[in-house]
């Protein structure tokens, strides 16, 4: 019996710098040398996002011994990071409290998890990531390098409330089959954002306008802050990945991982 509590997790967010890698397999080969220095977000939207600078590595400890020596550090400059190291590809989170302990569970869109063991003794700027029978991660927790993930630069409120526009979308379609206008909402909007997202103007207003409300709102919320809202269902963003138009790539794939992320939390 496992339960994730997003209060008691709000501990972790933040940066961290991986400074020791510890190989605790038989196999001397399973993890690389080079991954201390390598730097992850822990965001309080569930995801994660890694700096692998190679300047990273000249601050970090050396923990890393011999591990892989034989196949990869022959292959790599020196303070070059080994950006083929699996966990590089997670892009999501989620911490877990269970009655054995605590554990972070990160996820990649491939479909690979990888579950450790938290040990976070005080001082609390330092944690202990443990792999049972692959490796132990050595992070220190650092502060100020980035902008602060909780205050991201965004165009939302001029979306809210209308602030200058000089366009209107108004939806035509219904959602789930409703009467005609039952649903028609009007929606101010800029042209220069318009024109950001795609270079025809005539075009993406005209793909947009053919959308139902939810997605719309979603669709253009997106727009004007490259995120998506925090309160959505799971069938209103497999709407968006439906009936997204086909040119807004970044939007669909930003959808598909929402997705994602909900499947890895209901599989555990």
């Amino acid at each position: 019996m496992s339960i994730s509590s997003s209060s008691s997790s709000e501990v972790f967010f933040g940066n961290w710098k991986i400074v020791e890698c510890i190989n605790i397999s038989k196999c001397k080969n399973s993890p690389p040398a080079k991954i201390e220095g390598a730097i992850f977000t822990l965001q309080d939207n569930g995801e994660i996002r890694w700096d692998l600078s190679s300047s990273n590595k000249s601050n970090a400890g050396g923990g890393g011994g011999d591990i892989g020596k034989e196949d990869v550090s022959s292959q790599l400059q020196p303070n070059e990071l080994d950006k083929s190291f699996p966990l590089f590809q997670c892009d999501c989170y989620e911490i877990v409290h269970s009655f054995v302990g605590i554990s972070i569970q990160m996820g990649a869109i491939s479909g690979h998890m990888f579950e450790f063991w938290i040990d976070r003794p005080i001082p609390r700027d330092t944690m202990l990531l443990t792999f049972e029978g692959w490796i132990m991660l050595q992070c220190q927790q650092i502060k100020n390098i980035y902008v602060p993930i909780d205050s991201p630069f965004s165009l939302l409120p001029a979306f809210s409330e209308g602030f200058f526009s000089d366009l209107a979308l108004t939806t035509t379609s219904t959602k789930y089959g409703g009467s005609p206008g039952s649903l028609a909402k009007e929606f101010k909007i800029h042209s220069v954002i318009m024109n950001l997202s795609n270079k025809d103007q005539s075009q993406i207003v005209e793909q947009l306008s053919s959308l139902p409300a939810d997605v719309l709102e979603i669709t253009l919320y997106f727009l004007y802050s490259l995120s998506l809202p925090s309160t959505l269902t799971k069938e209103t963003v497999a709407r968006c990945v439906q009936l997204a138009p086909p040119n807004m790539l970044e939007f669909i794939n930003m959808c598909k991982k929402y997705l994602h992320r909900l499947l890895l939390k209901q599989s555990n």
